[in-house]
């Protein structure tokens, strides 16, 4: 049977009325004249109709595989697909039980990778002196400027201490001023 949902904000704006009562839903026009009734259906109330040709097509029981109704469902698990079919929550197919078990899930495994984790120790060793190695970094244009009008900003990082100084920068050009500026505190 084919299904239509009530959307009662759409009946009362037209005007129309609706008494619900039991497990039933009145709908009542202007004259209080009763239209029809809804009853409530797995906790929906649906107007049902008789089926049509192209409902019948739809409706007629699918035979799947139990890995083709896991890519169907959004990839959920075969556990629940199971308690799915149990409970008569899914209609209109029917499993292959042939086919009952299912593989490894390529789309599953991919979605569960996850990354290695990175080691503690460095390659090479850290420096073993303050000024011997210095990682630097230049970031902007920002989209958004600071209230001294400064939209860059380059970091210098020494390899030994871990020391990190930072200096706000209007242009790109300025770097070189910085890193003068950073050798001099060294």
């Amino acid at each position: 049977m084919g299904a239509t949902l009530v959307s009662i904000s759409r009946l009362t704006s037209a005007g129309y009325t609706a008494l619900f009562r039991g497990n039933s839903c009145q709908i009542f026009d202007v004259k209080k004249k009763q239209l029809g009734e809804v009853i409530i259906s797995r906790g929906l109330y649906c107007v049902k109709h008789p089926p049509t040709s192209f409902a019948a097509a739809v409706s007629s029981l699918k035979t799947l595989t139990m890995e083709e109704l896991h890519q169907q469902m959004a990839h959920i698990a075969p556990s629940a697909i199971w308690e799915m079919l149990a409970k008569g929550m899914v209609e209109g197919v029917q499993l292959d039980l042939k086919h009952e078990m299912m593989g490894q899930c390529e789309a599953c495994e991919y979605a569960k990778a996850t990354r290695k984790p990175i080691g503690k120790e460095c390659e090479p060793k850290w420096q073993d002196k303050l000024g011997d190695e210095v990682h630097t970094d230049l970031w902007g244009p920002s989209q958004v400027q600071t209230p001294s009008r400064k939209s860059y900003y380059v970091s210098f990082i020494d390899d030994n201490t871990r020391y990190t100084c930072l200096y706000l920068q209007s242009a790109k050009s300025d770097t070189f001023e910085s890193y003068k500026t950073y050798e001099a505190w060294l």
